[in-house]
């Protein structure tokens, strides 16, 4: 009888480390060291399995780990504004701040940049949601994020680097929004004048 108790005892171990190996490939090191840095924020795991299940349907294994920590910085600014987001929409900024990251990096940007333009997107980001809600559109969700990222990195760096980065954000989530960025360019004077 105690035989089988502990064979049953080691059966369930063997099955828990199972999912628990199984869970942590599927999530990547980037959601795995983000999730670390979220409990590292104070986040609770009521808050995390939700942001992690949604955080399932994207395609992270391009993001780079290493921004994993401004992710989640940006993340804890939402969070203390105190508005209500879903886990997709927390899901939906933290892919795209995590690409503009890296992609600001590989130009040039400096890390307290790249900070500040995380933590302004998503200050503008929270502002932005209430209306973005109230028009409905499920899928301008990523499109309100990399508008309110191109605000920001319009205010750092030259222009190169801000077409650059736009050109290279749009290209790795898959979008094709070049009217705005025209936009974008005609507000700041267009192409060759520098940082307004």
């Amino acid at each position: 009888m105690k035989g089988r108790k502990i064979s049953i005892t080691f059966f369930i171990c063997i099955i828990y480390l199972s999912l628990s190996m199984y869970v942590s490939s599927t999530e990547g090191e980037f959601l795995t060291q983000l999730k670390i840095n979220l409990h590292t924020y104070g986040w609770l795991e009521e808050e995390i399995i939700p942001f992690m299940q949604a955080a399932q349907r994207m395609n992270w294994e391009s993001v780079e780990n290493n921004y994993a920590d401004i992710v989640a910085y940006s993340l804890q600014y939402c969070k203390k504004c105190r508005m209500t987001t879903t886990s997709e929409e927390k899901t939906e900024l933290a892919y795209h701040l995590a690409i503009a990251a890296s992609e600001m990096k590989a130009i040039g940007f400096e890390e307290d940049v790249i900070v500040r333009v995380a933590v302004n997107t998503s200050r503008e980001f929270v502002g932005a949601l209430k209306q973005y809600r109230k028009k409905g559109n499920a899928d301008g969700l990523g499109e309100m994020i990399r508008e309110r990222i191109r605000e920001q990195v319009c205010n750092e760096g030259t222009e190169a680097q801000r077409s650059l980065i736009m050109e290279r954000i749009r290209n790795r989530t898959g979008t094709n929004s070049n009217q705005k960025e025209k936009q974008g360019q005609q507000l700041h004077g267009g192409e060759g004048h520098g940082p307004h």
